[in-house]
């Protein structure tokens, strides 16, 4: 499966028409369309990421480790988007979790770091920031790297 169709899914759950429910959800499909594409993009460039709650930092932990300013960038938003997410998931009473315009920035939020993973992945300009990230995670996470 595309974790992109995660994001299209909290596109539609965002028009949930005043349903605290709705907005929840799509705050949550946000953020693993995001911590999944990161996931893939980091697996793309050789690096395997821990399955369970470690790895969500270690995400975040070798974007900001990139060296680049787009990439640290993503990174804190990644963060930012996980606190959303868990608030969503476990904070029932964070009545901010349930508006539109909270689903409507999580979207936003998740939007844009797809993006810059997209360019991570695919644009010659970021070798230096995809070996920096091998290296982080290599020798500092020590995590397995191809």
């Amino acid at each position: 499966m595309d974790p992109r169709s995660f994001l299209q899914l909290a596109l539609v759950l965002k028009g949930g028409h005043g349903a605290p429910e709705s907005y929840r959800s799509a705050i949550s499909r946000a953020y693993y369309a995001a911590f999944n594409v990161g996931v893939e993009t980091l697996k793309a460039i050789g690096i395997r990421v821990s399955e369970g709650p470690a790895g969500h930092g270690e995400l975040r932990h070798c974007l900001g480790a990139s060296g680049d300013p787009d990439l640290d960038d993503a990174s804190g938003l990644l963060g930012t988007l996980h606190g959303r997410r868990r608030r969503a998931d476990y904070r029932m009473d964070d009545i901010d979790s349930e508006t539109r315009n909270e689903a409507d920035i999580a979207y936003l939020e998740s939007r844009q770091i797809i993006e810059t993973l997209d360019i991570l992945r695919r644009d010659a300009s970021k070798d230096g920031a995809r070996t920096e990230v091998r290296r982080y995670a290599r020798d500092v996470l020590r995590l397995a790297v191809t």
